[in-house]
């Protein structure tokens, strides 16, 4: 089935064109399939060795088990993509549905979203973004725009929102990682169950075997946060340091400096603080508000209030 011209069919080895044609159902097992222009509707293409260039055509319903598929532009959707070997580019596509089980995606550029990447071998690049590294292995990746660097999400659950981000350098499996929205840069979460949302902060530098984080809003810096059961919010602070093997630190709202929490069962919030340096092996800090300096708790059992 080589060519399809405005309706008609010819058998051939080979399709060389499609050009204004109102629908194109299925190529199975052809050798090539080289250019469709301008058509209403390409809906399978199936076992083919190579498709060359889809160009302007409304819709791509899907591409299956195809050794090399060189480029599409300008297109409405792009379903699916299974299991070929090289996906050279994307161009000006409307969405991007799955790509699942490719060897390479090299690049997709200006494209409204990208929904799910699939046990592939290497994303390089998304345009409109700086650059996107890398994604091995993740459950979904939803939509990533207009981020200046995401260099690699391994073995993570569902990343589903990365928007305006400056660098996001690594996500080792993770289960869910909701939304990154405006943050300057997020250095590294690894193996926490979920981090729900990071908005407008500058750095948040990295998050090792939490169980959940859920909110951090306006930081000027989190460091760390290792080993702590949930850390539920984190609102217009200026730099929270080190939170290690506590239970639950609920809340950290317009702090200057809280540099250290460390195997705390609860430290529930610290509100409008000046500097708050260590908090070490307590049971419970319930609450310090509205304080000048906080220097050291260490291996109490309650610490209520600090007015």
């Amino acid at each position: 089935m080589n060519s399809v011209v405005n309706g008609g069919a010819v058998n051939s080895d080979e399709v060389g064109s499609v050009v204004s044609s109102g629908a194109v159902s299925s190529v199975v097992s052809s050798g090539a399939v080289s250019s469709v222009v301008s058509s209403g509707a390409v809906s399978s293409v199936v076992y083919s060795v190579v498709v060359s260039s889809e160009v302007n055509s409304d819709m791509v319903g899907s591409v299956v088990n195809i050794g090399l598929l060189r480029t599409v532009v300008k297109i409405g959707l792009l379903s699916s993509v299974v299991n070929r070997d090289i996906v050279s580019n994307v161009l000006n596509s409307g969405v991007v549905c799955s790509v699942m089980n490719s060897g390479v995606v090299c690049s997709v550029v200006n494209s409204d979203m990208v929904s799910s990447v699939v046990d592939s071998g290497i994303v390089c690049s998304v345009v409109n973004s700086s650059a996107w590294n890398s994604e091995v292995n993740s459950g979904v990746l939803s939509s990533v725009v207009n981020n200046g660097a995401v260099n690699s999400v391994v073995n993570g659950g569902a990343v589903s929102s990365m928007v305006k981000i400056g660098v996001l350098s690594s996500m080792v499996s993770s289960v869910a990682v909701s939304s990154e929205v405006n943050s300057g840069a997020v250095r590294s979460v690894v193996n926490s169950g979920v981090v729900s949302s990071v908005v407008n902060s500058d750095v948040v530098s990295s998050v090792v075997y939490n169980g959940l984080v859920s909110n951090e809003v306006n930081n000027g810096g989190v460091s760390t946060v290792v080993n702590s059961g949930v850390v539920s919010h984190v609102v217009n602070s200026g730099a929270v340091r080190s939170v290690v093997n506590c239970g639950i630190v609920s809340h950290v709202v317009n702090s200057g400096l809280v540099s250290s929490m460390v195997s705390i069962s609860a430290g529930s919030s610290v509100v409008n603080s000046g500097v708050v340096s260590s908090v070490v092996n307590s049971g419970v800090v319930n609450s310090v508000v509205n304080s000048g300096v906080v220097r050291h708790v260490v291996n109490t059992g309650v610490v209520r209030t600090v007015w």
